[in-house]
């Protein structure tokens, strides 16, 4: 008999029994029952399957966690449900990217806030070096950049590349995280591995208002340094 595939079974929305079996199974990519009723946003089932006891904190061969899975598909009451039964905030994937991380790149401020509130670590990296600032200036929103500042997310970390949270806001023409970003004390001076500093970046993309931002910022700086 063909094993059943649970992940398609509740991707489906057929119904599915919680068993000693069931919650022993895993597919190829060693995905679970859990990650399943999480991706799936079945709080119910979800439920049902940790009162068995299943290893909350079980990763995928790519190091995704169930807790990653409720992040991504945006299911705040379920992402609760995981922390209050032991999810680590802050387990790693193969990449090493976080919840949090995951939380930012698809833009759930809600969830950053309840991620932050339960101990994640706002200054993780990932393994080319991106932090949650730099998800969030690339694929977040204004308050969401906010909440990372106040949680004290360090505005000035580099990549793997040298570019700051600063370059990649002005790569995605965000004005208004531009200038969080400088109001938060963001270097306009440093300089990324090809040698070009925010100011470059933003002339090389023929913002005028960006522009103004950061030469009205080096202005003000070099007057203090002068004072």
């Amino acid at each position: 008999m063909e094993e059943i595939n649970l992940w398609e079974e509740i991707s489906c929305g057929n119904t599915v029994k919680v068993t000693e079996t069931t919650c022993k199974w895993t597919d190829y990519n060693g995905r679970t029952i859990l990650m399943a009723a999480c991706h799936n946003g079945k709080l119910d089932l979800t439920q049902q399957i940790l009162d068995a006891r299943v290893d909350v904190n079980s990763q995928t061969v790519r190091g995704i966690s169930a807790l990653m899975y409720a992040v991504e598909c945006a299911q705040p009451e379920i992402v609760s449900l995981l922390l209050r039964s032991g999810a680590n905030v802050n387990i790693k994937s193969k990449k090493n990217l976080t919840s949090l991380m995951c939380a930012a790149y698809f833009g759930t401020s809600d969830l950053v806030a309840l991620l932050l509130d339960a101990k994640a670590d706002v200054n993780a990296r990932d393994k080319d070096n991106m932090t949650v600032l730099m998800y969030a200036v690339c694929c977040g929103t204004f308050d969401m950049v906010q909440t990372l500042l106040d949680a004290k997310a360090d505005v000035n970390a580099r990549d793997v590349d040298n570019m700051t949270a600063l370059m990649h806001a002005i790569r995605f023409k965000t004005i208004d995280i531009v200038q969080m970003l400088v109001d938060a004390d963001a270097d306009v001076f440093t300089e990324d591995k090809f040698n070009k500093t925010a100011l470059t970046y933003a002339r090389d993309r023929g913002n005028t208002e960006i522009v103004r931002i950061l030469e009205n910022s080096c202005k003000s700086l070099k007057s203090r340094q002068l004072n």
